[in-house]
């Protein structure tokens, strides 16, 4: 096994050369390693799953946070619809990011989905309220 230690003073990531004729970055105490005896397939589905989740997650999730905060920022109606499309845009970025930041696919989608859920509750909550 073949180890990259980080030069004094520097960072904590090294590379490591596994048996599978790779490299395993290391970052933090945590390993990505290739699942043994799975192909190329495996890897690709994995690979369009998070593309998947990051642009049809991340729209519906910049959509419900734009509702959500349409609905419930304290701001004159105009205002609050400008300001809340505006951080959608930061949402849907910071969400897309995340999924390709995240330990699995199914954790991509969990993260996407569930806050979507809670903020298009939030949102129906609000509209009864006369608040939309």
């Amino acid at each position: 096994m073949l180890c990259w230690r980080p030069r004094p003073g520097g960072g904590a990531a090294r590379r490591i050369k596994n048996d599978y004729n790779s490299h395993i970055n290391l970052f933090a105490g945590f390993a990505v390693k290739p699942i043994p005896g799975a192909g190329l397939a495996h890897y690709r589905w994995t690979v369009a799953s998070r593309v998947a989740a990051a642009t049809l997650g991340g729209y519906a999730l910049a959509s419900a946070t734009a509702a959500c905060l349409a609905v419930w920022l304290p701001l004159a109606r105009v205002d609050a619809v400008v300001t809340a499309m505006l951080l959608a845009f930061v949402v849907y970025a910071v969400g897309v990011t995340w999924v390709f930041a995240t330990r699995s696919a199914w954790r991509a989608w969990m993260g996407m989905l569930l806050p979507t859920a809670v903020l298009g509750g939030l949102f129906w909550l609000g509209r009864p309220a006369g608040l939309a």
